[in-house]
């Protein structure tokens, strides 16, 4: 057996062990996320990126995988503008229902309704959202006044959008599964799913009791040139002494205005 057909073999096997590693992480819909390249070959060792990760074939016996988590915490929200007309009560009650999506699933939350809500008023939450979502990650945020309507409705059918804009996700990274770094299909499904957010979520909130006072999206660690960002984000000011990455501004009119604020984390660690 010569020298190249030995390499050849080798780099088989190595590729066929990062393979069934991946398949045994669920995938797409495991941690990992999607590839983000073909097997790249360095001598005696081999590596696959993901966008949540990578897989190392060590030129020794086993496999080394990483994996990058996303966590999302919700520090709080300042009413930059009170409604024009508060219907029974002389301040506003928002609530806010947060989701989030990635290849590995979605979450949607629920924060109020909070009382006593005027123009400057601070509110402080600092709840965690989740903690191990696979980016890229979706997140989008609705701003609801509460009057005579039911938040679980409201929360119900958002969360159905949601599960809609994950099923584009996964229609979107199945796409793209074996296709070159440089391809456009993901970077144009994250672009049509944070445009087409906004009309599908005026459709599932439509004929609530409650009023909804706006919404808005973005992604978090996109992808972008063969590359999913790998560094944390910098800490861009506070809120009533909470630190905050991201910051989602919502200005309904006539409806109110609020600023909501965010704390996004990556975190890596060894996949067993």
């Amino acid at each position: 057996m010569t020298g190249s057909s030995e390499r050849s073999f080798l780099r088989q096997i190595q590729t066929a062990g990062i393979d069934l590693t991946y398949r045994d992480h669920k995938g797409i819909r495991g941690p990992l996320g999607f590839p983000l390249g073909p097997v790249e070959f360095d001598g005696s060792k081999a590596l696959r990126k993901y966008s949540g990760g990578e897989i190392r074939f060590l030129s020794g016996p086993g496999i080394s995988s990483k994996t990058l988590c996303v966590e999302v915490n919700f520090v709080g929200f300042r009413c930059e503008e009170e409604s024009d007309w508060d219907q029974a009560s002389g301040s506003d009650e928002p609530y806010f229902i947060i989701g989030l999506v990635s290849t590995n699933g979605s979450k949607v939350v629920k924060f109020g309704p909070y009382d006593s809500v005027d123009s400057g008023t601070v509110r402080i939450e600092g709840g965690q959202i989740a903690d191990s979502l696979t980016p890229p990650v979706f997140l989008a945020v609705v701003a609801m006044e509460h009057d005579w309507g039911s938040d679980e409705e409201a929360e119900e059918k958002v969360r159905k959008a949601i599960l809609e804009v994950e099923k584009k996700l996964d229609e979107a990274a199945a796409a793209f599964m074996g296709a070159s770094p440089d391809n456009h299909v993901l970077p144009e499904f994250m672009r049509d799913i944070l445009i087409g957010w906004v009309p599908e979520g005026v459709t599932a909130l439509f004929g609530l009791g409650d009023d909804q006072v706006g919404k808005n999206s973005e992604w978090l660690f996109p992808y972008k040139a063969g590359l999913v960002q790998e560094k944390q984000y910098p800490v861009k000011g506070q809120l009533d002494q909470h630190g905050y990455t991201h910051e989602l501004k919502i200005d309904g009119g006539s409806q109110g205005a609020y600023k909501l604020y965010f704390n996004v984390m990556l975190w890596k660690k060894e996949l067993v």
